[in-house]
């Protein structure tokens, strides 16, 4: 936490100039155009139209108000998704939600108006309902993680996959998922359509994006300063990107075959494939390696030292270079290696027997 806000006086100090809730300024203009019933798409705004119609409400304050309004509801939903993570696994609620909000990753999105930390909060709480099996509830916040579906994609799917071979479960997940994918496109759902044909136009504009944070950037653009369309047209990225879905299905199947409860092999798949694809995404920005954080408090929970090496690894990077987002790939992927071996570790059957000695124990 004290790191973090070191290097955000950092920036304050010496980047003052590059502050601004720009991405915000964006997403609120797009809610007026909708208010206004003009096109959303054509210009900077990219987002699936839910996430205009949800900030509709604060088109009717001044832009500094509405930005004070959607950075405080962002921390006390991350605050509030991690405080809960946080008493599960025995860690400190109170700092480790202060020290997430106030890590560069965290404070860097909020700083730009992303809605990465409400994301990242609902996925926390996510994981908790999992872990008390309240699968509806797991649902019903699911489909709303597609506010920014190039990075949360893989959850719904991977919750549908956890509770498949489970009919009570499946039951429970599916009127969740209804519930919550029902209001979602009654937000805005009628606008798809063209989203869809405001994402092919945005691709070809994509050399007016800055330089992208994940391992395609580092590998193959920002070591050489290649901009962003050439990194999302090289064979290279592609090559990464299907090298992460491969691992991503390698961790899940391994997740599979281990775990000992359905609740248990969800919570491990929404942690570390999620991990996998952050770092090997095309479209990742520095802010966006804020979704890696819930597998680096499971990490943290480990028992045995040596596994908290990756949350290091992920955290430091960020401090010391709180702007050199391709970094953020390389932490993630780190991450993702340190989560496999502890699913190795806490799913196999050496612990499962273990477990039982120790009530036939006592």
């Amino acid at each position: 936490m004290t790191l973090g806000l070191a290097s955000l006086i950092f920036e304050l100090g010496f980047r003052a100039y590059a502050l601004s809730p720009s991405d915000f300024q964006t997403f609120l203009a797009a809610s007026h155009r909708l208010m206004a019933g003009l096109p959303l798409y054509g210009g900077a705004f990219v987002s699936p139209p839910e996430l205009a119609a949800i900030l509709v409400p604060l088109t009717v304050v001044p832009l500094p108000v509405a930005y004070a309004i959607f950075v405080m509801a962002s921390i006390g939903i991350l605050a509030w998704g991690t405080g809960s993570y946080a008493r599960e696994l025995g860690l400190n609620p109170w700092g480790t939600a202060l020290a997430v909000v106030l890590s560069p990753q965290g404070w860097w999105g909020l700083m730009l108006g992303q809605p990465d930390a409400l994301l990242v909060g609902l996925l926390l709480l996510a994981v908790v309902a999992v872990r008390h099996q309240r699968w509806a509830v797991a649902g019903v916040i699911g489909p709303w993680l597609l506010l920014k579906p190039d990075l949360t994609w893989p959850v719904v799917p991977l919750l549908i996959a956890a509770a498949w071979k489970d009919a009570g479960v499946r039951r429970q997940l599916g009127t969740g998922l209804a519930v919550g994918a029902s209001t979602f496109l009654l937000m805005a759902g009628w606008l798809l359509p063209s989203w869809a044909i405001g994402l092919v136009h945005f691709g070809g504009r994509s050399q007016f994006q800055g330089l992208l944070s994940g391992l395609p950037d580092l590998l193959g653009g920002e070591l050489r300063a290649a901009p962003a369309h050439q990194i999302l047209a090289s064979p290279l990225t592609w090559a990464i990107v299907g090298a992460g879905i491969v691992s991503m299905a390698a961790a899940w199947l391994l997740a599979q075959r281990r775990a000992t409860s359905v609740a248990q092999l969800a919570e491990w798949t929404l942690l570390v494939p999620l991990a996998i694809w952050i770092a090997t995404s095309p479209y990742l920005h520095a802010e966006d390696a804020l979704f890696a954080v819930p597998l680096a408090l499971r990490l943290a929970d480990s028992g045995h030292s040596w596994f908290r090496l990756p949350v290091l690894v992920i955290l430091l990077p960020w401090v010391v270079f709180p702007t050199w987002g391709a970094l953020a790939a390389i932490c993630a992927l780190g991450l993702a290696t340190g989560g496999v071996a502890l699913m190795v570790r806490e799913t196999g059957p050496g612990r499962e027997r273990a477990r039982v000695d120790s009530a036939a124990a006592t």
